[in-house]
């Protein structure tokens, strides 16, 4: 694999503490590719070696009961141009995937039984939720990118309620208080902010619930209903309850909680969910679309805002992202829809004993996945936290032989994508050092909404999936928002 040199910028060096580092021209083009401020924060660590101390960034590590991983010191920040290039970009995709079962398959429950390999009972359910007005509005996703040389490159879309990265309330707090950040943008003068993913999350649901006729007088509860196992890990109740409340404020006299329950501790009366004594008006889902009868007919009867529930089975997959690189240029799309995937998704396919296109030839794809081995990674078509992810080049010819033929013999349940090569991005690792790393980013989308994002970091090495729950750090996302005045910034008290 012809992977990019992350060695061969002679003046990118590795340093000790206080001792200064020197980026090349080439390293800071790529980093101001995302937003010019990131080119600057380079140079402000070149004036300030303490900026490689991971001491210095002492806050981040102050409170792991708040934080679910380890939260990478050095920041991302993005100007206007690129929130919105991101925006167009996520919504767009996650939009293309939610319309799959009726663009390609009409909505017809055989056809996506045969499609997708669930009973056709279950598909006729989830036919007749796909069509019910508005329910498609309702769901969240988290798309994973990669900016590659080509812009963002879409690697797959998680149509599911449990996508993980929901922190940057806390994230905010805690890098400003770092000493780099805070004397980075007290010198640059820069004003910046993040968009805050939970309160996002809330204004969606708040906003989605309301166009349902949801909330008795003015109550509105939110339950996350998450299984036992996982109980423990929404370690910022009392943050998300903040922010919550903060929201429900601002309509003038409404109140309402979030709690956190699994399903068993949950009752029904009248077509009606409770809680602990309290009607829940909006359920979060985190069951893997997997709902109870009482649940599923408060839904249906109009009683409870289910999200994402039962469409997230096929809405998941991930053959969903090889019917559109298959098709971008036929007419199941338009103009504006084939140059959105034309540009944002690798080649995918679904690994089966057919042709297709790669790079302008016609192939036969069991061969070409065996000549093209360093180009290629399979995907399970339903894993995740980077389970049943192979890359090619990271295998031998051989154990990549051996996945491929297991995937024919699983025909239909893996898909196989077009590596996309990392941007080097230089950043701080281990006691006292900077290297390059490999950034892959989540963008959220709430509905129509962009929800924010952040980056999961990984100093550059081997190929593998990167993924926080397998070691990789978190890192916020910065908007900039403008620059104070030289005067301003020198001000007493800024």
């Amino acid at each position: 694999m012809n992977r990019t040199d992350v060695t061969a910028q002679p003046e990118d060096t590795l340093r000790g503490p206080h001792v200064p580092v020197r980026f090349s021209e080439e390293t800071k083009r790529l980093h101001g590719r995302l937003g010019a401020a990131n080119r600057e924060f380079l140079e402000y660590v070149e004036r300030h070696p303490e900026c490689l101390l991971r001491s210095s960034f002492a806050a981040l590590d102050a409170h792991p009961e708040l934080l679910l991983f380890r939260v990478h010191s050095w920041p991302v920040f993005l100007d206007a141009e690129t929130v919105a290039g991101i925006t167009r970009v996520a919504v767009g995709i996650t939009r293309l995937l939610e319309s799959v079962p009726l663009r390609f398959f009409g909505n017809d429950p055989e056809a996506l039984a045969d499609f997708y390999g669930h009973p056709k009972k279950d598909m006729q359910l989830i036919a007749t939720l796909l069509e019910r007005p508005g329910h498609l509005g309702t769901l969240l996703a988290r798309g994973d990118f990669i900016a590659g040389e080509a812009g963002f490159q879409c690697l797959e879309v998680n149509l599911s309620s449990n996508v993980g990265g929901w922190q940057t309330s806390i994230w905010d707090q805690l890098y400003r208080s770092t000493p780099p950040v805070a004397g980075f943008l007290r010198d640059s003068g820069l004003r910046v902010s993040t968009t805050e993913t939970m309160a996002a999350l809330f204004e969606h649901l708040i906003g989605q619930a309301a166009a349902a006729g949801l909330g008795e007088g003015s109550e509105l509860n939110v339950l996350f209903a998450i299984p036992p196992s996982k109980l423990g890990d929404l370690r910022f109740r009392d943050l998300v309850n903040q922010i919550y409340g903060r929201l429900l404020d601002q309509l003038r006299g409404w109140q309402g909680e979030v709690l956190v329950s699994r399903y068993e501790d949950l009752q029904a009366r009248d077509d009606k969910i409770y809680f602990s004594g309290r009607r829940i008006h909006v359920m979060v889902e985190h069951y893997g679309s997997i709902v109870p009868r009482d649940v599923f007919y408060s839904f249906l009867a109009g009683n409870l805002l289910l999200v994402n529930g039962p469409v997230s089975r096929i809405l998941d997959d991930r053959r969903n992202l090889a019917l559109l690189s298959q098709y971008q240029d036929s007419d199941f799309f338009d103009a504006e829809e084939s140059a959105l995937v034309r540009s944002h998704v690798p080649w995918t396919r679904n690994v089966c004993r057919e042709h297709g296109d790669y790079r302008g030839e016609r192939v036969y794809l069991p061969d070409l996945l065996l000549t093209c081995r360093e180009r290629l990674v399979l995907k399970h078509v339903v894993s995740s936290c980077g389970e049943k992810v192979l890359f090619g080049a990271a295998m031998s010819r051989q154990a990549w032989e051996a996945a491929v033929a297991g995937a024919m013999a699983e025909e239909g349940q893996w898909i196989v994508q077009e590596l996309v090569e990392f941007q080097p991005y230089w950043s701080q690792t281990g006691l006292s050092e900077c290297a390059p790393h490999d950034l892959v980013w989540g963008f959220f989308v709430f509905g129509d909404r962009y929800g924010g994002g952040f980056l999961r970091v990984r100093p550059s090495g081997p190929l593998g999936a990167i993924n926080s729950a397998q070691g990789a750090e978190e890192a916020i996302l910065f908007e900039v928002a403008g620059r104070e005045s030289a005067l301003a910034a020198q001000e007493p008290g800024r």
